[in-house]
């Protein structure tokens, strides 16, 4: 696969060597919600949730990855060969390491299945992607700091810090 990168076992894509091997995330308590006025009503309140340990991907499925499943007649092609930015997206070699875009959550709990994987439950999604102090430890040892709107804090987000459109 070349240097700084590894082979998907499952797929024989190749991806970006820290995104080979799946992250544990320990088993504990998170808060999951906000009681941010502002937040939209499906993700109030605050709670304490309780997840087991469970892996997760560290990185998105990329057009390749995805790609392999298509080939084996498991997956659907994505919906649109677009992005918001560029005409040709899943069709082309310069954006075979990007995330895959288009695809239905049936889509990608297809894939994860032919991998012999699952899609984490929305609980597991919010504690693995919270970060910092969330992960293992006692919530109640988390002060105001560490509980911000992003996993990085509050500062808004941008293409430095996160995969966005726009």
């Amino acid at each position: 696969c070349g240097e700084g990168r590894a082979c998907d076992e499952a797929t024989g894509a190749c991806v970006p060597g820290p995104c080979a091997s799946p992250v544990t995330v320990p088993a504990g308590e998170f808060l999951m919600g906000t009681d941010d006025a502002e937040a939209p009503a499906d993700r109030k309140p605050e709670h304490q949730v309780e997840v087991s340990a469970f892996a997760i991907d560290a990185c998105e499925v990329t057009n390749d990855q995805y790609r392999a499943c298509v080939e084996a007649d498991v997956c659907s092609v994505p919906g649109s060969n677009r992005s918001s930015t560029r005409t040709h997206y899943y069709d082309r070699d310069p954006y075979d390491d990007y995330p895959v875009i288009e695809v239905t959550w049936d889509d990608a709990r297809i894939f994860c299945e032919w991998l012999g994987k699952r899609l984490p439950t929305e609980a597991e999604w919010e504690k693995a992607a919270r970060g910092g102090c969330e992960l293992g430890t006692d919530p109640a040892a988390c002060d105001d700091g560490d509980r911000g709107t992003w996993p990085w804090g509050d500062e808004a987000p941008d293409c430095t810090l996160a995969h966005i459109d726009g």
